[in-house]
């Protein structure tokens, strides 16, 4: 116990007399204790949320201390702590889900990059601290790439299967490699998704909605002018490098793992740097106009998405109901320049979802674009 002589190989008999411990170092005073990574130490020893929620229950409870619970696994986490079933549900006081960075925190850990670089490898690495950290800061995005995820010895070659199969304990991880590899290759739709990765017979709803509960999927509809129409929803991959992964890597894993077809790839991926950026290049978009909304004399922005419909799309579509005011924003990751003719079929394509409307909207563009 803090405070006393503890004999230097003293150790508790087992973990309820631990946890009971506690509550005599938390009666008097504040007392925080941390146990990162929850879902090794479940691994290790299961009964260690009933422990926790039978002492919770009948001691702790009643004392001052404050239990942080952390752990990298989703799955594990929600099952444990979240579900309804968990030996610990409803015990909690405030279940955060630490997001990944966003575009804008790149440049702590690529201080030398350009604008252009930075949103070029947020397209490839994504937000995730690890991914961020596993290549060199001085070398470019593509020689990056050749080397910490082409190159079977790299860093993040075999990440993806990795955490997939920690956080799909139990379940067919082939199938579900099979889903992402589809979504990532552009199948969006259920029945695409379906076809692309061979699931005739199989309930493709099911497998959808547990990777969206892992979030590595998102489910998308178009945003449109009234809230009771609906539209058949379009599947994307949530995170940038399972996307990029699943795209370049995964149908060539087998031959890179050998050491060959890296050059092929890296030319490949050179080539398709645009197509790879365009998507998450939406998305920074979107994320930029909900944040940037109602400065500077912007117009309000409550709901952000995006809007689709048979021969016409908008890439940003940012809407408040209560002023009833949209914003049309489209972008572009080019080289050519935003044009006047880009911005009338802009605004094309915002009249088209107005059209219906018995009211006035108070309708802006923006652009997002890599050249006006």
């Amino acid at each position: 116990a803090a405070g006393e002589d503890v004999a230097p190989a003293f150790t508790y008999p087992d973990w309820e007399s631990a946890l009971r411990a506690l509550a005599h170092q938390a009666r008097a005073q504040r007392f925080v204790v941390v146990i990162d990574e929850f879902p090794r130490l479940v691994a290790a020893h299961s009964p260690i949320t009933s422990y926790l929620q039978m002492v919770w229950d009948t001691e702790l409870q009643h004392t001052q201390i404050f239990i942080i619970l952390t752990g990298s696994l989703l799955s594990v986490m929600r099952q444990q702590v979240l579900a309804p079933d968990a030996p610990l549900y409803l015990r909690h006081t405030w279940p955060f889900e630490l997001k990944p960075l966003t575009v804008a925190d790149l440049r702590a850990f690529f201080p030398t990059y350009t604008p252009d670089e930075l949103v070029e490898t947020y397209a490839v690495l994504g937000g995730m601290p690890y991914y961020l950290i596993s290549v060199d800061p001085t070398a470019d995005l593509l020689t990056n790439v050749r080397r910490a995820i082409l190159e079977p010895t790299g860093p993040l070659f075999n990440e993806i299967p990795l955490q997939l199969h920690l956080e799909m304990r139990g379940m067919d991880v082939p199938l579900y490699m099979r889903v992402l590899r589809a979504i990532a290759q552009g199948a969006h739709t259920r029945a695409d998704i379906m076809q692309a990765a061979a699931l005739q017979g199989k309930n493709v709803s099911h497998y959808l909605l547990t990777l969206q509960e892992m979030g590595l999927v998102t489910v998308r509809r178009p945003l449109e002018r009234s809230v009771t129409r609906r539209r058949w929803a379009r599947y994307h991959l949530e995170d940038p490098f399972l996307r990029f992964w699943q795209r370049f890597v995964a149908p060539r894993q087998a031959e890179l793992e050998i050491g060959h077809g890296q050059e092929s790839l890296w030319h490949e991926i050179r080539h398709q740097m645009p197509h790879v950026v365009a998507p998450v290049w939406e998305r920074i978009a979107r994320w930029h106009l909900l944040r940037c909304s109602r400065q500077r004399g912007l117009p309000p922005v409550a709901e952000i998405g995006s809007w689709w419909s048979r021969g016409a799309q908008i890439d940003v579509v940012g809407v408040d109901r209560h002023s009833r005011s949209v914003v049309f924003g489209e972008a572009r990751w080019r080289q050519e320049p935003f044009t006047r003719r880009n911005l009338d079929r802009l605004v094309e394509r915002g009249q088209r979802w107005l059209e219906g409307s018995d009211a006035h909207w108070d309708a802006h563009y923006a652009v997002y674009a890599r050249h006006l």
